[in-house]
């Protein structure tokens, strides 16, 4: 894992640079943690709900086990302590 220089002169700019570093290194971190196939199923739930695909993302979940909803619902309330 590389770790990114701030470039930005702008306060708020900086902070968006600094999530963006933090969700970074959580997503490596949380991929290693639980490896690529439980990963997937967060970045897909992350996918269907930036683009607001609310039933495609609720027949989703429907499919999912409860073990793999803990993993996902661990890693979104991890996700708003960085900010």
């Amino acid at each position: 894992m590389t770790v990114n220089k701030l470039e930005s002169r702008n306060n708020t700019e900086i902070i968006a640079e600094e999530v963006a570093i933090l969700k970074e290194m959580l997503e490596e971190s949380t991929r290693q943690m639980i490896g690529d196939e439980a990963f997937y199923n967060i970045q897909k739930t992350l996918v269907l709900s930036e683009n607001q695909d609310y039933t495609a993302l609720e027949s989703y979940i429907s499919e999912l086990t409860n073990d793999e909803m803990v993993i996902i619902s661990r890693y979104f309330s991890l996700l708003p302590l960085l900010i």
